[in-house]
């Protein structure tokens, strides 16, 4: 939690402006009084010899609240409209088709997706390649069962 906590202290820090996706272990690590240099420090769980106390190195916790660091009050908005929509629209969607498998399907990938966003509340970084691949899995699936929903209705 103290991670998680220092990660949403640095969208405070930078509440307009925002530090990107990037710039969250540096802003960490500042608090500090260390500079990041390369990407092993990042991970890193001793700096210089000194122990920082945390397993994830300075890598910011909790996904939204790195996502409200990495956007800032001008970007987080989007993203969370990208993510509602990602999910209500397909929801919407399963209410109406007529193909029970197809229904079942699209609601196990909301329900997985749901999950998913629940394991990244406790985890580090959002650019988790299964976390997109899982996504992407809805929007084509949605897609698909709306183009063939559409044709059944006409």
């Amino acid at each position: 939690m103290n991670r998680a906590s220092e990660t949403f202290d640095v969208f405070l820090e930078n509440p307009l402006i925002s530090v990107s996706l990037g710039g969250i272990p540096s802003a960490i690590a500042t608090k500090y009084n260390l500079v990041i240099t390369n990407q092993k420090q990042i991970k890193a769980t001793s700096y210089n010899g000194n122990e920082i106390g945390y397993s994830a190195g300075f890598e910011g916790q909790n996904i939204f609240s790195e996502l409200i660091a990495a956007s800032g009050l001008l970007g987080f908005p989007l993203i969370i409209m990208y993510l509602f929509l990602t999910f209500y629209l397909p929801y919407r969607l399963s209410q109406k088709i007529i193909i029970k498998e197809d229904k079942y399907i699209l609601q196990s990938l909301l329900f997985s997706g749901v999950l998913v966003f629940a394991m990244l509340f406790f985890n580090q970084n959002i650019l988790r390649t299964w976390l997109w691949v899982h996504i992407s899995l809805i929007n084509t699936f949605y897609f698909i069962v709306k183009n063939k929903t559409n044709e059944y209705l006409h």
